[in-house]
C-alpha cells in the first residue's frame, strides 16, 4: 500500500491523490486527524531499530514493516484533543506528541518522501542563508541576500523535484541547473522539494526552497505518468 499523509487543509495534496488514484495500485491518502485519532497506535524505539504500527478508524493498519512508500506532507500535531490538557502542561504535551509522532514518520526510513526531522515533520527545514551557501559551494549562483524591498526581477522560475530524480518546471531547464537541483535535493534530504531561482539574462540565481510544493503547478493527467511507474514497483 502507498500512502500520501497530509493536513485536511492541503489541497494540492488532495489533487495529486485524485490524479494518481486512477493509475497507483493500492493508493490511500490519510490527514493527520485520521493518524492521530485511532483506534490502536504502538511504537517502539530501541538502539538497534524502531517500530510503528497504527490501525485507522476506517480499519486501514499502517506499519513501517509493511508499507510502499509515502508521501509525506504532514505539518502539524491536531489540536483538538489540546481542550482536555491543563494550561501549564499544554506547551510539554504538544512537544512530546510532536516527538511521538517524528519517532512515528522516521520508522519508516527510506520508505518515506521527505523524512522527518526534529523541527519539521515534512522534511529537513533549512534556512536561506544555508542554502544559498549551499549552492555556491555547489557552483551555482545566487540572489543577494538579505533581499532588499523591490531588489527582486518579475521573471522567477520554479522547478519541482520528485522523488530525489524526476524534474518539472514551465520551461526547459539548463544541464547545469538541473544537476544543481538534484544534488540540492540529495544533499539536504529532501526528495520532494521546489527550487526557485530568478533569470538575470541568462543566469539562474537561486533564491529559495520550498518543501510543500504546489504540484498543480506542475503535474496533470499528461506527465503523471512517471510518478505512477514509481509508486506501483513499492507496492507490497
Amino acid at each position: 500500500m502507498n500512502y500520501i499523509f497530509s493536513s485536511t487543509d492541503d489541497l494540492s495534496a488532495f489533487w495529486l491523490f485524485k490524479l494518481l488514484r486512477p493509475q497507483v495500485k493500492n493508493l490511500k491518502l490519510v490527514t493527520e486527524e485520521m493518524l492521530w485519532y485511532n483506534r490502536y497506535f504502538s511504537l517502539r524505539i530501541s538502539t538497534s531499530s524502531s517500530g510503528f504500527a497504527v490501525k485507522l478508524e476506517d480499519g486501514t493498519y499502517i506499519s513501517n514493516n509493511g508499507t510502499g512508500y509515502i508521501i509525506n506532507r504532514l505539518q502539524k500535531i491536531p489540536l483538538e484533543h489540546a481542550v482536555q490538557v491543563q494550561q501549564q502542561d499544554l506547551q510539554y504535551a504538544m512537544q512530546e506528541s510532536h516527538a511521538i509522532l517524528f519517532a512515528a514518520l522516521a520508522s519508516f526510513e527510506d520508505k518515506i518522501n521527505n523524512p522527518p526531522t526534529p523541527n519539521c515533520l515534512h522534511g529537513n527545514l533549512l534556512p536561506i542563508p544555508v542554502w544559498l551557501k549551499k549552492v555556491l559551494a555547489l557552483g551555482g549562483e545566487t540572489i543577494d541576500y538579505p533581499i532588499l524591498p523591490g531588489a527582486i526581477p518579475a521573471r522567477e522560475i520554479s522547478i519541482l523535484v520528485l522523488f530525489g530524480e524526476l524534474l518539472f518546471s514551465s520551461i526547459p531547464i539548463p544541464a547545469g541547473i538541473r544537476e544543481l537541483c538534484l544534488n540540492l535535493s540529495k544533499w539536504s534530504n529532501n526528495p520532494t522539494i521546489e527550487f526557485n531561482f530568478i533569470i538575470n539574462d541568462k543566469n539562474w540565481l537561486f533564491s529559495n526552497a520550498t518543501l510543500l510544493p504546489d504540484f498543480r503547478k506542475y503535474l496533470d493527467r499528461f506527465n503523471v505518468d512517471e510518478i505512477g511507474v514509481m509508486l506501483n514497483k513499492n507496492v507490497n
